[in-house]
């Protein structure tokens, strides 16, 4: 199984943060939101 944690976390440690997204507010959003729940099930891996 998938550990979308830590798959958030290093998308933002790689992607996000390294795109000078500094509002310390968007960042832990995205850390936080689970955007896998949102996906279809038809889509989901």
């Amino acid at each position: 199984m998938i550990d979308f944690a830590a798959a958030r976390r290093m998308m933002v440690d790689g992607q996000v943060r390294t795109s000078d997204v500094s509002d310390l507010r968007i960042i832990a959003a995205m850390l936080e939101l689970p955007r896998e729940r949102f996906v279809p099930e038809s889509k989901a891996a």
